[in-house]
């Protein structure tokens, strides 16, 4: 039984400057202790939750994401867990393309690969808090649940 009483983290904070916010994440396995358990968790950069973005109507967001998990790769049934050591990144909220290199969400990196996405913030994006996640078929909902998600949130 877990006793609880843990204080939430706050998550860290990339914040663009000058138009711009440019960021690297590594996609990586990463090990949490709550209490007594241990967890082996698929993670953005080793971190749960992912971080929090704070960008502004008409930034640029260049998001380098590097899949640094390993083979092999769990292959079921399309409507089944597969792909598990594979991913891709997707936001929720923004009013970007959905064409390659912005929010694509067919992009399949392999363990070992890395893909360069460029999001162009709309001018005239609402101001809000919106998130982002792991988005591959297959693999969406066990990496979600393992912590690959975050918030970004666009400022006036």
């Amino acid at each position: 039984m877990f006793k609880g009483g843990e204080l939430l983290r706050q998550p860290q904070q990339h914040i663009s400057s000058n138009g711009e916010l440019s960021l690297t994440y590594n996609v990586r396995m990463a090990d949490f202790q709550v209490e007594w358990l241990t967890l082996h968790r698929r993670t953005y950069n080793g971190e749960i939750p992912g971080a929090t973005w704070r960008i502004k109507r008409g930034d640029k967001v260049n998001l380098h994401l590097n899949n640094t998990l390993t083979e092999p790769e769990k292959l079921q049934p399309f409507n089944g867990f597969r792909f598990t050591n594979s991913t891709n990144i997707h936001t929720h909220g923004l009013h970007i393309s959905s064409r390659e290199p912005e929010d694509n969400i067919f992009v399949h990196l392999k363990p070992g690969q890395s893909y360069n996405y460029k999001y162009n913030i709309d001018p005239d994006n609402p101001s809000g808090t919106y998130w982002y996640h792991s988005h591959l078929h297959g693999a969406s909902l066990f990496q979600v649940h393992s912590g690959m998600a975050g918030m970004i949130i666009v400022d006036d």
